[in-house]
């Protein structure tokens, strides 16, 4: 979590700590039966994963763990993840960056069939 509020330190490229966290949500999303049993923690990360953008690097994203945390998860499951909202009011859709609401619609679209 604290890689969440101080994103440049390395922490948050750090591939262990991305995995452990990446099966956390989904191990969260999958045994969740509303967005209440998502743990605020896990919230957080995944907004700050579905939303980051660095201004100085646009290949710098979560993109990649957004699908690994999404790969697999059953529709339900999916959708308690999309139903979060920014302090904003945005959902995850419209608030996440490009490479990861393209992640997001991929899947959507997949799920769809």
């Amino acid at each position: 979590l604290l890689f969440c509020y101080h994103p440049v330190i390395p922490y948050r490229h750090e591939l262990g700590r991305l995995r452990r966290i990446e099966n956390l949500l989904q191990h969260e999303a999958k045994y969740a039966s509303n967005k209440n049993d998502i743990t605020l923690p896990s919230q957080s990360i995944w907004l700050f994963f579905c939303t980051f953008t660095n201004n100085h690097d646009p290949d710098d994203h979560y993109a990649e763990s957004v699908g690994r945390i999404i790969d697999g998860l059953m529709s339900h499951a999916f959708s308690i993840l999309t139903s979060f909202k920014t302090r904003d009011g945005q959902t995850v859709y419209q608030a996440a960056c490009p490479p990861c609401a393209k992640t997001l619609k991929r899947y959507l679209t997949k799920i769809a069939r």
